[in-house]
């Protein structure tokens, strides 16, 4: 099969696709700046300003700042008090660190099967896979598709079971039923890695709901993470434990224009991939009838 393939007239996309490019621009180079000029690069003011500005952002009354997706899981998951020989179903479809944070706390990760169409663990499966041991569900909102949250909630309801949400792929994912991802009331850690829908470079947050309950475990989740530095030397996988003031400076104005930014992502990546489509279709017609 000789030439480009293309049908005659048809012009041939040759832009990549990027598995993932951070949007970046002015705001941003400026709020570094200013934090690399400061001389305060670790601590310091920005990091409570990102954390008040991502809580209100996905409606959630707390979110704490974390030095990686990592970190923040395992944190809430001491934080709703997993323990040795306890068990947490989750899904097998996700980035290790899912499995990875339970066995930390020396409990072990169950898997159950996911949906074949939303990808996302499949609640029917979960209940099937619960045992006396159980103590947590930890759903992962895969690709940013939220997961089925309110049958979660019903059978961790029935169970007396805690939930802990792994959303590092769903900054601004809504649920069917209107609520945002991360604003349900469990523990819920979004990620900030470059491949994110906004980067700080690393740190992650785990947000909670402002109420009594929430309350306490947020300020419980505080001072495990204040303590949890001085054990990573007997936990070697797990996460760091630090967060920074010229992380949050980054996320600051990128979290400012993530709508905006958003949808120009998604309209460059619409124009990319449809202008491939129709020669790529028309490749594999004649591969198919070369197969013939």
């Amino acid at each position: 099969m000789g030439g480009s393939g293309a049908p005659p007239g048809a012009e041939l996309a040759t832009a990549p696709i990027p598995l993932a490019q951070p949007l970046l621009g002015e705001a941003e180079e400026r709020a570094v700046v200013e934090v690399l000029r400061s001389g305060r690069l670790s601590l310091g003011p920005r990091v409570a300003k990102f954390e008040e500005l991502f809580a209100a952002r996905v409606g959630a009354g707390h979110a704490s700042a974390v030095a990686s997706g990592t970190a923040g899981l395992h944190l809430a998951l001491r934080a709703v008090g997993v323990e040795d020989g306890d068990e947490v179903v989750t899904s097998p479809f996700s980035f290790v660190a899912s499995a990875n944070v339970t066995i930390y706390e020396r409990a072990r990760p169950v898997f159950a099967d996911i949906d074949p169409v939303t990808l996302n663990l499949e609640p029917g499966a979960a209940a099937a896979a619960l045992s006396e041991r159980t103590r947590a569900l930890l759903p992962v909102h895969i690709f940013g598709y939220p997961a089925e949250m309110p049958a979660f909630e019903a059978l961790a309801r029935r169970h007396r079971l805690a939930i802990v949400e792994d959303a590092c792929e769903a900054l601004g994912a809504v649920h069917a039923d209107g609520v945002p991802v991360g604003a349900r009331g469990h523990p819920a850690v979004f990620g900030f890695y470059a491949n994110k829908q906004l980067t700080t470079g690393e740190m992650n947050r785990p947000p909670y709901q402002k109420d009594a309950g929430i309350s306490a475990l947020f300020e419980k989740a505080q001072a495990i993470y204040r303590e949890i530095g001085k054990e990573l030397k007997d936990v070697p996988l797990t996460g760091g434990g630090s967060d920074g003031n010229f992380t949050a400076a980054l996320g600051i104005p990128t979290l400012d224009g993530l709508g905006a930014d958003g949808k120009g992502a998604h309209a460059a990546y619409e124009q990319i991939y449809f202008s491939s489509l129709v020669p790529r279709t028309h490749l594999c017609a004649r591969l198919l009838e070369t197969l013939d």
